[in-house]
């Protein structure tokens, strides 16, 4: 059943315009003249600001479900780490491509400057035909035929224009911490201070990721020399 504005409530998460947002009050109000409404006051994920917003009542709304849980490493199995959810012992296999293992990345930074290369390649491709109909109908593939996900080709489409990505140029400026913090790890820290409000994070925990150094830019910095020394490739929209 399609949710509306009518199944807000404390704690919901919605999706506004590619954005994230928790409510964090709100009011279903039926005036004596005119349509009801609801009055919100809802706060993004990861920026932090606060706003009130109006809906209509009956609107329909996309709501998300972020489900944070604690996982225990396991084993490995092949390409994939196995993680288990020590509260229902469910076992979650995750590719090693998406786990950024920070041994191995530190022994073998040449093989993360050779998959940056690549993920920019991509990144600037994608900036530069945004608006070639291919390239939607190529991103409607990869969900289709290689992620095994049931998507319209229109959300496809949406999922590349509201999703923004960021050339070499524009990650070394968010990971610039020479003028205090970085604005990536800002975000961390909004984040954080989020699933820490919701309970989702214990005080130690918090503490232990903030000012960790788990996120700068080493590697991105080790990528742009090796592009000044060799410039990224073309390709090849079929």
């Amino acid at each position: 059943m399609a949710q509306t504005t009518n199944d807000i409530k404390n704690g919901s998460v919605l999706n506004l315009d590619g954005q994230l947002w928790t409510v964090m009050k709100f009011q279903h109000v039926k005036p004596g003249k005119g349509p009801a409404f609801v009055r919100t006051t809802i706060k993004n994920v990861l920026s932090g600001k606060i706003v009130d917003k109006t809906f209509n009542a009956g609107m329909k709304m996309e709501f998300e479900t972020v489900d944070n849980r604690t996982l225990q490493y396991s084993y490995e199995d092949g390409d994939n780490f196995v993680f288990m959810d020590m509260t229902t012992y469910d076992q979650i296999m995750v590719p090693k491509t998406l786990v950024g293992d920070k041994a191995f990345c530190d022994a073998h930074p040449d093989i993360v400057v050779k998959f940056l290369r690549v993920w920019l390649r991509g990144v600037n491709m994608i900036k530069k035909e945004i608006k070639n109909p291919k390239l939607a109908e190529q991103y409607h593939r990869f969900w289709t035929e290689w992620a095994g996900q049931d998507i319209e080709p229109q959300m496809a489409k949406m999922d590349l224009e509201y999703h923004p990505v960021f050339d070499i140029d524009q990650q070394l400026a968010i990971f610039d911490d020479s003028k205090g913090p970085s604005q990536v790890e800002q975000w961390q820290d909004k984040v954080l201070d989020f699933f820490a409000s919701q309970g989702r994070f214990s005080p130690e925990e918090v503490k232990k990721i903030r000012g960790s150094g788990y996120i700068n830019g080493t590697f991105l910095k080790m990528a742009a020399e090796s592009i000044k020394e060799k410039p990224l490739g073309g390709y090849k929209l079929d």
